[in-house]
């Protein structure tokens, strides 16, 4: 998946893409490295060149594609609904 985003809160297309077994290439400005973490291709969105080099890697580099497919499955995984709700409440017990 290319999302070379300059604006994002937070990167839910990114795991989204991640828990199908898609590789990602990102901006690495924003919220995109925090929610791509290890397991996502940065570039720099303002880039052409750089979009288009991080494409043709992802494309021809089979054991990279591969590499980036597992971290991702793995890293998206810390990221379910479930676990975000108890990490929520448990900011709102320490503020309470």
């Amino acid at each position: 998946m290319a999302y070379p985003s300059m604006f994002e809160g937070f990167g839910y297309p990114v795991l989204e893409a991640m828990r199908q077994g898609t590789p990602v290439l990102t901006s690495g400005i924003s919220s995109m490295p925090e929610a791509g973490g290890d397991a996502a291709h940065y570039v720099n969105p303002e880039s052409l060149d750089d979009i288009a080099s991080g494409l043709c890697k992802l494309l021809n580099d089979e054991s990279y594609r591969q590499e980036l497919i597992e971290k991702g499955t793995r890293h998206a995984e810390g990221f379910t609904a479930e676990k975000m709700a108890k990490e929520t409440m448990e900011v709102y017990k320490k503020l309470a």
